[in-house]
């Protein structure tokens, strides 16, 4: 696929093939490619630690609470 766009160029030696970059400018591209993704999951990590630390919901261990009569419909009993 890197071969069919152009980004590498590939040279049979023997049994071997090897492969290297078409333009020395797509080593910068990907350099700055990983910094971004790199910033990012960073920062994915931060929200998921700030969101392991909100409260726990009731009923959300997928165990079925005990309702009172009423409660099916939304409304309370009364």
């Amino acid at each position: 696929m890197l071969r069919r766009h152009h980004l590498v160029v590939s040279e049979r030696r023997g049994s071997h093939v090897f492969y290297r970059l078409a333009d020395p400018r797509i080593r910068e591209l990907l350099a700055v490619a990983r910094a971004l993704l790199l910033t990012m999951l960073s920062e994915d990590r931060d929200r998921l630690s700030e969101a392991e630390g909100l409260p726990a919901i009731p009923g959300a261990d997928g165990r079925a609470e005990a309702r009172t009569e009423g409660d099916a419909d939304g409304r309370s009993g009364g």
